[in-house]
């Protein structure tokens, strides 16, 4: 079977499920982790849902990590300390469930954790070897820099800022920038669409969108509709070769890349998101991109198990 460990509101899994094996899939919702039955036990594991579907480790081919956590901070879950001391219990379960998943070679396409060895700032450090990239710096507590090319701040963690609200990527004056926080500066740059390349195993699907939202601000999340249409987009071998290089450095079978195209057709990297959304991009499966994910993640495929490093080796028992 294909374990998805996600959440109840995904809806990639939702467009998933039907295209996969009938019964041959158990879904784990984070954010509904109290209404599972769940126990581990020496060197196996079995989880029950409310319904009574059940599964256990012998019977996992396949472990696809989507989008599992909720936002602690959010959550009416978590609104005391006890029920905070259960989710909090609940989630280290998990990820030693995962854990353990990943040192038998069962975990495919998405590598759990991948931002915290190769963050943001590791991935431009790394992307200068392959493609262009914007001047970038990142400061906290230092006196305001002077620059005469225009910039833009966007956020590290995606962490929101107050009230729900999200840093965009924003056009700022660096002189203005209050010195106490944490800014991450690029250099602004003049683009004419936003190019998204999704990397399955070796595979690309890349599509651009029209950036006619410019004068309103730089990041087109800002302006999210059924009217925003991305179209698939035939990537120049050289980049082609360069992005599969480039992910093959970084360790990586899965990701979207996000980069900015000038009017010269120049592509500059902006970052890669190892579990980065992708359904919208190809809602009906007409791109090939759903078809690609599902061959990868389904029970009766082969195993193309996550490359990952220094993993824990268990004794010969388990």
């Amino acid at each position: 079977m294909l374990l998805i460990i996600t959440n109840s509101y995904d809806g990639t899994t939702d467009l998933l499920i039907p295209r996969l094996p009938a019964d041959s899939v158990f879904r784990l919702n984070c954010d509904l982790l109290e209404s599972y039955a769940i126990e581990v036990a020496n060197d196996h594991f079995s989880i029950t849902d409310e319904t009574g579907r059940h599964i256990t480790s012998d019977r996992i081919q396949k472990l696809y990590y989507r989008k599992p956590w909720i936002d602690s901070h959010d959550s009416q879950t978590t609104s005391t300390q006890a029920s905070r001391f259960v989710h909090e219990e609940l989630r280290y379960l998990i990820t030693e469930i995962v854990n353990l998943l990943l040192i038998n070679g069962k975990i495919v396409l998405v590598e759990p954790y991948a931002e915290r060895r190769c963050g943001k700032l590791i991935q431009l450090m790394v992307a200068k070897e392959y493609f262009a990239t914007p001047s970038w710096w990142v400061t906290h507590n230092t006196a305001p820099r002077a620059s005469t090319v225009p910039k833009i701040v966007k956020t590290l963690s995606g962490e929101q800022v107050l009230n729900g609200q999200v840093l965009y990527t924003t056009k700022v004056d660096t002189l203005r920038l209050n010195p106490s926080y944490p800014w991450f500066v690029q250099d602004y740059v003049n683009a004419v669409k936003d190019l998204t390349i999704v990397f399955c195993r070796g595979k690309c699907f890349a599509f651009v969108l029209d950036r006619t939202f410019v004068e309103q601000s730089p990041d087109w999340r800002e302006f999210i509709s059924e009217a925003q249409t991305w179209t698939p987009y035939n990537l120049p071998q050289s980049l082609l070769t360069s992005i599969c290089n480039y992910m093959g450095h970084l360790r990586l079978h899965y990701g979207r890349l996000d980069f900015l195209m000038t009017a010269e057709n120049e592509a500059m990297f902006c970052e890669v998101n190892p579990n980065g959304q992708y359904a919208w991009l190809d809602l009906e499966g007409r791109n090939g991109l759903l078809d690609c994910i599902v061959n990868e993640i389904s029970a009766n495929t082969p195993v193309h198990r996550i490359p990952y490093l220094n993993p824990i080796v268990l004794p010969s028992s388990a």
